[in-house]
């Protein structure tokens, strides 16, 4: 079924699902690497690596960092 979706309609896919899949499951390994060993190189890279990629991503899974507008109360 991948074959039949178009090529920007699946790299949205990836953006929109993967990414943030992958930024939560990176983050929760540096977290638990930290707090079995201390922090370290590895786990400062896939913390930081988890902000990357997590700040990158599209669509409903994205985190929000201000850009959409929000409600006055």
């Amino acid at each position: 079924m991948w074959a039949f979706l178009s090529r920007r309609f699946q790299l949205w896919l990836v953006l929109a699902v993967g990414a943030p899949i992958a930024a939560w499951l990176l983050g929760k390994a540096g977290d638990k690497l930290e707090s079995r060993n201390g922090p370290t190189r590895i786990s400062g890279a896939l913390r930081k690596t988890s902000t990357t990629i997590g700040g990158k991503a599209r669509g409903p899974l994205a985190r929000d960092h201000g850009h959409t507008a929000r409600s006055a109360r």
